[in-house]
């Protein structure tokens, strides 16, 4: 969660973390972290703005995040997802907007640093039977990522797979109504920068989505 170069700021001066489909204008207190803009209008919520910075990355922000500079020392530059930690236990979780305002949820620009960092996610599954899809894309040539789902007690249920080079993937259907965590995390001194999609959904067709839109 180190804090990210100043040539990066602008790309990262954003909120936390609702990603896709419309998103609805109820003011939620989402924080600094980037999440990427909805498809149809508004695109971001009250009092956050559409940056378009590619074709294909637009993001809502709104403000700068604290503490935009490095640490003194760093020996990597690691983004500054400060707005969402601590989150590196289930009782500091980040909690995720679902299943309460959305489906699925899209985080960019987080790390695990310094080394031996975790961060969790939080949601919930409201009616037994639904599925998850969780992926997390990164420079795995820059050191390799762990990706877990644990229960409301902690401990794993499922296991994430590398399905290329530089993404994990974790799918667990069926899964019964209760409070989950998704885990991001990464072997002994390993440090990391990554971007994470979270989907959830009844029927395991939805697995195949890449974009998240509800």
């Amino acid at each position: 969660m180190r804090a990210l170069p100043c040539v990066l700021t602008s790309l990262i001066a954003a909120v936390a973390a609702i990603a896709g489909g419309a998103c609805d204008p109820y003011s939620p207190n989402l924080g600094y972290q980037p999440f990427r803009c909805g498809t149809d209008e508004p695109r971001c919520p009250d009092g956050y703005q559409c940056m378009e910075y590619s074709e294909t990355e637009h993001l809502c922000e709104a403000g700068e995040p604290p503490d935009e500079t490095p640490d003194a020392g760093d020996e990597e530059l690691c983004n500054n997802d400060e707005a969402i930690e601590p989150n590196d236990t289930t009782s500091n979780a980040w909690s995720t907007p679902i299943p309460d305002f959305r489906t699925c949820v899209s985080l960019v620009s987080l790390a695990i640093c310094p080394a031996g960092d975790k961060d969790l996610y939080r949601f919930r599954v409201d009616s037994a039977g639904k599925n998850l899809k969780a992926e997390v894309t990164a420079n795995i040539g820059a050191g390799p990522l762990t990706l877990r789902v644990l229960n409301g007690s902690g401990a794993a249920v499922a296991n994430g797979q590398a399905i290329d080079g530089d993404t994990l993937q974790l799918i667990f259907n069926n899964m019964a109504a209760g409070t989950y965590f998704v885990e991001v995390a990464a072997p002994e001194g390993v440090t990391n920068n990554y971007t994470i999609d979270i989907f959830t959904c009844d029927e395991t067709s939805c697995m195949s989505t890449t974009t998240c839109s509800t």
